[in-house]
């Protein structure tokens, strides 16, 4: 049974936080990206999800998190940026 957007936005973000390095964290949103992207639900879904991550990722409080999990957070947030900017470049 195929899992919907949302959960798999949730299991992104779990992934994310439970990484051991960075490395890792940028290594499950390159696959996340590449799965969803085989799936083509479209330019507007794409940019759905990867806003939701985005939000979701800002919500996060440092005050609130372990060290390792902040770190995994914050480089997230920058591969999703750099995601959301290839996504603003038109296709050629």
């Amino acid at each position: 049974m195929p899992i919907s957007l949302d959960e798999f936005r949730v299991k992104l973000i779990n992934n994310i936080l439970l990484s051991k390095s960075q490395e890792d964290v940028h290594h499950f949103i390159d696959v996340a990206m590449a799965e969803l992207k085989n799936k083509k639900p479209g330019n507007v879904i794409v940019k759905q999800f990867v806003e939701k991550i985005a939000g979701q990722l800002d919500a996060y409080s440092p005050m609130n998190i372990e060290a390792q999990p902040w770190s995994n957070i914050n480089m997230a947030r920058i591969l999703i940026n750099r995601v959301k900017n290839q996504l603003l470049i038109p296709l050629v």
